[in-house]
């Protein structure tokens, strides 16, 4: 560890995780997109700003950003191909 290295981006102070910032943020752009299309460039523009926000904020690594909003994303699509999957749907 060299104590006279100071880096803009902190390095965050634990393990890494997948973002759930990044993960809920692109689900939600792509759904909104889905019904909103009129609005899709502000609704991901916005999720992006969340996902990178915990990158300059120190929380979290790039790849936790990346991976967890990849994984929104395709959680998104997944249940806008069967909105049975949702948890907002009606059980049984």
């Amino acid at each position: 560890r060299n104590a006279g290295l100071h880096s803009s981006i902190p390095t965050p102070n634990f393990p890494s995780y997948t973002s759930g910032h990044a993960t809920v943020s692109a689900a939600a752009a792509t759904i909104l997109s889905h019904y909103f299309p009129q609005n899709a460039d502000a609704w991901r523009a916005m999720a992006t700003e969340a996902k990178d926000s915990r990158l300059w904020s120190g929380i979290h690594f790039s790849v936790d950003n990346e991976r967890g909003f990849q994984m929104g994303k395709q959680l998104a699509e997944y249940v806008l191909r069967d909105p049975s999957h949702s948890p907002m749907a009606s059980s049984p």
